[in-house]
């Protein structure tokens, strides 16, 4: 009783996550835009080397996007999308598990914060420069966003603490920052490389010793915990 319409698109559906899966691509038209030397490369450029004229080897890959609830069925998830990546943009074994081990993390680090909720994950970029996303809803008067703010000073969860202590504050600064009527903005970014932190209350860390940089985004809307890893050319 299925109508041909519903059936052929979740044929389609899971054809295409077999495919992303097993690293087999469908042959799209592509579009290869090429840096050349000399041009000076910005913050969130994924430009690939060029050797000699030819064309590059890597191109932009964006997994699915996985809600990671309570349990370990979505974390199993998540790390089978960074292996999936990683199989994707020919990382190597070595490269792929650091990826893996910074899911798991980046994942605990989340839950570790705030509990309750579900944060939506991806992974996109190519072999050079690639980036983890965790996103959760906190719009402004929202419970995710009364969670996050009870937890502030005085009620700071004192279970919280290295990097996620840190993390939390910043998202709490963000998220001030944001609803303070006095202030005409609409988004709030932190970096880790502004140094603006003591690393000896971070304590030991995957992500701090493996990741780039890591960024919390704060808007009006949601919250964004970015993982970032760029590799040597």
């Amino acid at each position: 009783t299925t109508s041909s319409y519903t059936a052929i698109t979740d044929m389609n559906v899971r054809v295409n996550r077999a495919f992303n899966k097993f690293g087999i691509e469908i042959p799209y038209n592509y579009m290869n835009v090429i840096r050349y030397e000399g041009v000076e490369k910005d913050d969130t450029s994924d430009a690939l080397p060029v050797k000699g004229g030819d064309a590059p080897q890597k191109r932009h890959f964006r997994t699915d996007t996985i809600k990671i609830s309570r349990g370990s069925k979505s974390i199993e998830e998540a790390v089978n999308a960074a292996r999936t990546f990683g199989k994707r943009q020919s990382l190597g074994t070595h490269d792929t598990k650091q990826l893996e081990l910074m899911t798991e993390e980046a994942i605990g680090v989340i839950g570790n914060i705030v509990e309750g909720i579900t944060p939506r994950f991806w992974i996109e970029g190519s072999e050079y420069k690639y980036r983890m996303h965790l996103v959760f809803d906190a719009k402004v008067g929202s419970k995710e966003y009364r969670k996050l703010l009870s937890l502030s000073t005085s009620g700071k969860n004192e279970a919280v603490k290295g990097l996620p202590s840190m993390l939390l504050e910043k998202m709490i600064v963000g998220i001030k920052d944001i609803s303070d009527t006095g202030k005409e903005r609409n988004s709030h970014v932190w970096s880790m490389s502004n140094g603006d932190f003591d690393e000896a209350e971070i304590g030991e860390s995957i992500l701090t010793a493996i990741a780039s940089d890591i960024r919390v985004s704060v808007t009006s809307e949601k919250v964004e915990f970015v993982v970032i890893k760029t590799k040597q050319k």
